[in-house]
């Protein structure tokens, strides 16, 4: 597994890498794709709805399917703002020559962070694990069972700057996995059984009290802009956990939740005045001002 980490592409891989591209010219766009996908209720994923890639949502269907077809897993991890995310899909995600090869040798499966909070925790943990680059987009390679093998995140259409492009990791792979299934599989074994062996039982766990709820409230509460919006100072992306938690939250006090410090200011109209103004122009300074709330 070394080479591949080290993605020291062997010159054998531009066949596999060939068969792959051809086969953008005997398919299309798979229907089952966006029926999937339009069934999600993540915006992030109806976003890769219309993706000439065959997505599968996380599930048993998708590791059913992976074993079935005794293919390897390319689970994709991103979010609606993360910018790396979108940059992918335009450039690999929607090409329809790089859309065939991880049609033509992988089950692809895409998870959405903000959804699927632990997924995204252990399979960066995994990438770590592997001593990998983690972040997002993270892409995992698994075994048909869920067990990682291999990972990165971001990866160029053509090799920049000694990163390989997107399409000679997918031959890569493919090709290591389809000559060295015992060695992917051992190692895979290793990589997950390391990583299940790390993480804390959750059996006979309590759920939160209220007053530990309530402290988890008041904390998030605390890091609410009120004159741009979002939470703490930078970045400003929306945080879906979080605002899904304040609104359960509010429902279950009755709209009685703490305010916090930023909050009683903006009350109090202590400053509000010149502080958010000079914070714009502050940015429109750098060249990075915001129209409208930051969030």
């Amino acid at each position: 597994m070394r080479y591949l980490a080290a993605m020291r592409i062997p010159a054998r891989f531009s066949a596999v890498l060939a068969s792959l591209s051809l086969a953008a010219v005997l398919s299309e766009a798979p229907a089952a794709a966006a029926g999937r996908l339009d069934a999600e209720v993540s915006p992030y994923l109806q976003l890769h709805a219309d993706d000439p890639v065959d997505w599968w949502p996380w599930g048993q269907d998708a590791l059913a399917e992976a074993r079935r077809a005794d293919r390897p897993i390319l689970l994709s991890i991103g979010y609606l703002a993360c910018h790396w995310c979108h940059v992918m899909q335009e450039e690999s995600y929607r090409d329809p020559d790089t859309a065939a090869a991880m049609n033509a040798a992988f089950v692809n499966v895409i998870v959405d962070r903000e959804e699927l909070p632990h997924i995204d925790a252990f399979y960066q943990q995994a990438a770590a694990a592997m001593e990998l680059q983690t972040g997002w987009p993270l892409h995992v390679f698994l075994t048909p069972d869920g067990h990682p093998f291999f990972a990165g995140v971001y990866f160029p259409p053509q090799r920049r700057q000694g990163v390989p492009a997107f399409r000679e990791v997918l031959a890569a792979v493919a090709e290591t996995y389809a000559e060295q299934p015992a060695d992917v599989a051992a190692y895979a074994g290793r990589v997950f059984g390391a990583l299940a062996a790390s993480r804390p039982s959750g059996a006979g766990r309590e759920p939160p009290s209220p007053g530990e709820l309530r402290a988890a409230w008041k904390a998030m509460v605390a890091e609410i802009d009120p004159f741009d919006g979002g939470f703490g100072k930078a970045a400003k992306y929306p945080y879906v956990p979080a605002l899904e938690t304040l609104w359960r939250a509010w429902l279950r006090t009755g709209g009685r939740l703490p305010r916090g410090r930023r909050a009683d200011r903006a009350r109090h109209g202590r400053g509000r005045h010149l502080r958010s103004p000079g914070r714009r122009l502050h940015a429109l300074c750098r060249g990075s001002c915001m129209v409208g709330p930051a969030f």
